[in-house]
């Protein structure tokens, strides 16, 4: 038998019966090998997971044709920048965006770039530097249409040298320059200075004392001088502490709201100050009762004895409520029954209030 057809094992038949020791073989179905699938390539095939029979030629195989190249975005390559007065160069390449084979090569060219130019001011030559007139770079290579000026040389103007004074600052000699306006020790200009660093100060003054005034307790002393020189007049305050007072001392007499004691006062500037050390004196009570709170008829009131001089308050007292003041002639509300009438009166200055009732008899 085969993978798909029956077989027998030898036989024997009669030629003139159908004698027959044939016996069937049943076929033996497909021996499976299973086989890795293959993906394809840019340039090769590939194949899905298939199987065959090892007995036979049977297969499940089916190819997968290739896929062909996948340009990517072309890259440079081999690349030479241009200048501002040469070309430059680069080649374009295609690779393949799968495999990474190189598709194609195209050789570019670069145009020269020419001069990036960049503008300088002039600057005017000064005593001691250099100058230069506007000019121009370029700011990728050393293109430069500089060129330079050459420095102009002092031109000095002396200032004489003044002697200090009580009264006025002097100076020493020096020189400026009316180009650059610097300031030199010397006219050749090797050394430099300042206006301020050649000022002499003014000289002091030679005075003598004119004046003199002692302090006192009130006033400041002083010493007043002149300067034989200029005849300046300056005066110096006198700055130890001032005299000691001259106090005179009068008694201060107690009241019932401030305490006694004494006022000191000094007889030469006529500063005051009290010392109260002493006691109160006592109140001065006025003999009849004062009302602080009047009696109403909701209310006590309250009454109190009061000192004459300083309205201080002594021994208190209450006031007893006053009675309602019931205003009878006029009712406020009213109302009846079967056998009685009512009326309610109201005070006069509060919101008590009263009723009266009148009942009248339906038998004896």
């Amino acid at each position: 038998p085969t993978c798909t057809e029956i077989g027998w094992d030898a036989y024997e038949t009669c030629s003139r019966c159908d004698y027959t020791t044939y016996a069937e073989k049943a076929s033996l179905g497909h021996d499976l090998v299973k086989h890795d699938a293959k993906a394809p390539t840019c340039t090769e095939i590939g194949w899905d997971a298939y199987e065959t029979c090892s007995r036979c030629d049977y297969t499940t195989y089916a190819e997968l044709p290739a896929t062909g190249h996948t340009p990517a975005e072309a890259v440079e390559e081999n690349r030479v920048e241009a200048t501002c007065t040469t070309d430059g160069s680069y080649d374009s390449v295609v690779y393949c965006s799968v495999c990474g084979e190189e598709l194609s090569r195209e050789a570019k060219i670069i145009d020269q770039l020419g001069h990036d130019i960049v503008n300088h001011e002039a600057k005017a030559p000064t005593c001691t530097e250099i100058g230069w007139d506007a000019y121009d770079t370029c700011s990728r290579c050393d293109y430069t249409t500089y060129v330079e000026k050459a420095a102009l040389g002092h031109l000095m103007f002396k200032t004489e040298a003044v002697a200090p004074t009580c009264h006025f600052p002097g100076n020493n000699e020096y020189y400026t320059c009316s180009v650059c306006r610097k300031v030199y020790k010397d006219e050749e200009g090797a050394t430099e200075t300042t206006v301020e660093a050649e000022i002499l100060s003014k000289l002091p003054h030679d005075n003598v004392l004119i004046e003199k005034v002692e302090s006192t307790c009130e006033t400041e002393g002083y010493e007043k001088y002149e300067c034989r020189l200029c005849g300046a007049i300056t005066c110096i305050h006198d700055e130890s502490p001032k005299p000691d007072h001259t106090f005179t001392a009068t008694p201060i007499p107690a009241t019932c709201t401030t305490k006694g004691g004494t006022r000191f006062e000094c007889s030469v500037c006529h500063l005051k100050y009290d010392v109260l050390d002493g006691d109160y004196a006592e109140h001065t009570w006025a003999k009849e009762w004062t009302v602080d709170t009047p009696a109403t008829c909701t209310q006590n009131g309250s009454k109190s004895i009061h000192c004459t001089v300083c309205n201080a308050q002594g021994n208190t007292a209450v006031i007893l409520k006053l009675p309602h003041s019931i205003d009878m002639s006029k009712s406020v509300n009213s109302g009846a029954g079967d056998n009685y009438t009512w009326f309610t009166f109201k005070c006069r200055t509060c919101d008590y209030r009263v009723a009266q009732f009148t009942i009248f008899a339906k038998d004896e």
